[in-house]
């Protein structure tokens, strides 16, 4: 498949080794069926990984047409995805170059199906469920999408079935649906999948082609537990790995560190980094405060340091006026890493708004260093194609929200004057409140896939004392509470 970072044109080529389209037969039939079709049929057992080296042997092959070729998601990949951004050019045209890829991999008795898209979704869907080889026309990807099967948008089976069940079966049904709905009905991996195959959401080609990881290995010549000696080897062995990164221009986001016992399983300890970095000095620090962290089950015999994950360092130049920023972002990247591994992800966390219209779930916490390594796997330039109000409908509306929002609403005694009317005079912790101004009611209600409907009238209220407080009346018995406050 490919991908095209310089959104111009053109993302994916999708590469199928399905042998047995022409007879009908598709993966996940049953095999009894399936000899009913082809009595002549050759059944052998699936070897997945030997499945996964052969398509990574073909994926070398398909590099002579791109530079970026890698494996679908999954623990069993069956198809290649290309990324071909200025690729076309070489081969005077993409209708050319899907040609001569597919004629090559024909000529190796492979049965091709193959798809040029402006989304890596888009190429997948239209390579498993449209008739190819199929050449899409710039910025149509909708249209293309719309008459396909909902599981052209690689949905578990859990949501297929679903949908199933609803009378969805196609794409363009569900591109009729609200998109707020979408994540509470369905689940918010349909609306991913479903942004992804638009193109609202960027999705990365990873290559097959990876260099090795800087690791480094020191063994002692007797076992010991003295944790002055084990943090002189670290430091030797984080010196090996700097070097390997500043030969590379790497930055480590995820190290390992493996402390191995002559009896006893190896101990792992693992430190995340919110931003690449090949600091020596930081790396060191990090790795030493998870060093005193362990607990040695006996004395250890040798010491093994690897980067599980690393990126790029990219080069920006920095204005006279923003290198004061820039040397806070790094000194607030260090803290976040230090905090992390000493207190654990969870204890680092930052609010990620949320499309829900109840409250108490439009917002949750995730960690930090997670969070933005997801980013940062995922984050390409946004494509021009992608229009302004594609890219509001994907954000909530939060107006007119308080600050500071209680986790559960505390129940109040309220006083209306008129019934049916705002409130007047609330009492909470203690304390009357009268009210001098209210704007409302906002009515929040909640679908009936919920389970627990909801069925508000939010108020915001200002009192005598000048403090704005978020109330709400809940109309099923009639019972106020008080949600938030706004100073």
């Amino acid at each position: 498949m490919l991908s095209d970072s310089s959104a111009a044109r053109r993302p994916q080529i999708i590469l199928c080794s399905e042998r047995a389209t022409r007879l009908g037969i598709r993966p996940g039939l049953p095999i009894a069926e399936a000899v009913a079709i082809a009595p002549d049929l050759c059944i052998r057992e699936e070897d997945a990984e030997k499945d996964r080296r052969l398509l990574e042997r073909l994926a070398e092959r398909i590099g002579r047409y791109s530079p970026l070729v890698g494996l679908e998601d999954g623990p069993s990949p069956q198809s290649l995805l290309a990324d071909i951004t200025g690729c076309a050019p070489l081969f005077h045209g993409e209708d050319r170059l899907m040609e001569k890829a597919a004629g090559e991999l024909r000529e190796n008795g492979w049965t091709v199906r193959i798809a040029i898209t402006d989304t890596v979704g888009a190429s997948w869907a239209l390579a498993h469920y449209a008739k190819t080889p199929c050449l899409m026309p710039p910025s149509e990807t909708g249209k293309f999408l719309r008459p396909l099967p909902i599981a052209a948008l690689r949905l578990p089976d859990e949501s297929l079935h679903l949908l199933s069940e609803l009378g969805i079966d196609h794409i363009g049904q569900l591109l009729a649906l609200p998109r707020t709905e979408i994540p509470a009905r369905f689940g918010a991996e349909v609306l991913r999948r479903l942004d992804q195959a638009l193109g609202r959401l960027p999705e990365v080609v990873l290559p097959c082609r990876t260099m090795p990881e800087p690791q480094a290995f020191y063994c002692f010549e007797y076992a010991t537990d003295r944790f002055d000696v084990l943090k002189s080897v670290l430091k030797q062995l984080a010196e090996q790995i700097h070097a390997v990164l500043l030969t590379r221009q790497w930055g480590a986001r995820q190290i390992e560190c493996c402390l191995y016992y002559e009896t006893a399983p190896p101990s792992k300890l693992e430190v995340s980094l919110v931003r690449p970095c090949n600091s020596l000095q930081h790396l060191t620090g990090l790795l030493r405060t998870r060093l005193e962290q362990a607990q040695l089950v006996e004395p250890v015999c040798a010491v093994g340091l690897r980067v599980m994950t690393a990126e790029p360092l990219l080069d920006h130049q920095t204005d006279f006026l923003g290198l004061d920023q820039a040397q806070a972002f790094q000194e607030l990247s260090a803290l976040i890493d230090r905090l992390s591994n000493r207190l654990g992800r969870n204890a680092v966390t930052r609010p990620a708004l949320i499309p829900d219209p109840q409250p108490e779930y439009a917002c949750h916490f995730n960690p930090v260093i997670q969070a933005e390594n997801e980013g940062a796997r995922g984050r390409l330039p946004k494509s021009p194609r992608l229009r302004k109000s594609q890219a509001a409908a994907s954000l909530p509306s939060f107006t007119h929200r308080p600050l500071r929002l209680w986790p559960t609403p505390t129940r109040i005694e309220v006083i209306r004057v008129i019934p049916g009317g705002p409130p007047r005079l609330f009492r909470w912790a203690g304390t009357e409140y009268h009210v001098i101004h209210t704007w409302g009611p906002e009515r929040i209600e909640t679908g009936w896939w919920r389970g627990q409907d909801v069925h508000r009238d939010y108020y915001m209220v200002t009192t005598h004392v000048g403090t704005r407080f978020w109330l709400f009346l809940r109309r099923d018995d009639g019972r106020w509470f008080l949600h938030g406050c706004f100073d």
